[in-house]
C-alpha cells in the first residue's frame, strides 16, 4: 500500500503525491513515509523518513528549475538495512531565494540499484507572500567571534521551556554533527560551540527550538 502525504508549513509552498520510490513497475525495498521541504531564512530545509530500510546505500539530494536538468546538491548516507523509523534531512545552502524549485531524492541500493521519489516544490514567492513567519519562540544573537577559532559562544533567549538543537550542516547543506540537544528552561541563556575536531572552512548552524528554525553561517579557522 502507498502512502501519500500533503502537508504545509508556514513560510513555505510545496507538493508532496503519493510517496514511493520507484523502478520500473517495483517498489525498492525502501519505504519513504514522508518528504518535505520548507524555507528557513534564504535556504531550504529539506526533510524525510523511511519506514523500512533494505541495503539502502543512502541518497543523492536533487534540483531544478525546470525540469530539464537536474543538479545533485549532496549525498546523504542511509541506515543500510532498518525496521524501524529513520529521519533524514538536508540544507540547500546553495539555492538563491527567489522564484521556484523542485526537489527529489534518488534513492540507491548497496547493489547499485536507484530510484526517484516523488518532488517537493519550493516556491519562495507565494511562501513570502501567503505564509508570514508565526511569532518567534525564541530569539539569539550572532555567534561571537565569527569566524571561530576553534570556538565561539551564542546568548539565546527562550519565551519558554523547549528542546534547543544545534545542528552543523557543511557549505554543501549535508549535515556534519548535532552539537547540541537539550532542553532549556524560559529566559536567556548562554552556550559555546567547539568546533576543534572539524576542519576549517564555511559552515551552517541550524537552531531549533520547538517549531522555530534559524539558521546561522559561521567560518571556521584553525
Amino acid at each position: 500500500m502507498r502512502k501519500t502525504l500533503l502537508r504545509y508549513f508556514l513560510c513555505v509552498f510545496f507538493i508532496v503525491s503519493a510517496l514511493g520510490f520507484r523502478l520500473s513497475d517495483s517498489i525498492l525495498p525502501v519505504e519513504l513515509i514522508y518528504f518535505v521541504g520548507y524555507v528557513t531564512g534564504p535556504y531550504v530545509d529539506l526533510r524525510w523518513g523511511t519506514a523500512t530500510e533494505v541495503s539502502n546505500y543512502g541518497f543523492d539530494v536533487q534540483r531544478t528549475p525546470d525540469f530539464l536538468e537536474w543538479e545533485t546538491l549532496g549525498f546523504v548516507e542511509g541506515n543500510g538495512n532498518s525496521n524501524s523509523p529513520k529521519h533524514y534531512s538536508f540544507l540547500d545552502s546553495t539555492v538563491t531565494p527567489s522564484g521556484i524549485y523542485h526537489y527529489r531524492l534518488k534513492q540507491i541500493d548497496t547493489d547499485g540499484q536507484f530510484a526517484y521519489s516523488d518532488t517537493v516544490t519550493i516556491n519562495f514567492a507565494t511562501s513570502i507572500q501567503e505564509s508570514p513567519l508565526p511569532p518567534s519562540t525564541f530569539s539569539f544573537t550572532n555567534i561571537y567571534p565569527n569566524p571561530l577559532n576553534p570556538s565561539g559562544k551564542i546568548n539565546f533567549s527562550l519565551k519558554s521551556r523547549s528542546l534547543l538543537t544545534i545542528e552543523l550542516f557543511s557549505s554543501l547543506g549535508q549535515k556534519m554533527s548535532v552539537l547540541i540537544g537539550k532542553e532549556y528552561e524560559a529566559g536567556d541563556h548562554s552556550l559555546e560551540i567547539d568546533l576543534n575536531n572539524f576542519t576549517s572552512g564555511v559552515y551552517f548552524l541550524k537552531i531549533t527550538a520547538g517549531k522555530d528554525i534559524k539558521t546561522l553561517k559561521i567560518i571556521l579557522l584553525k
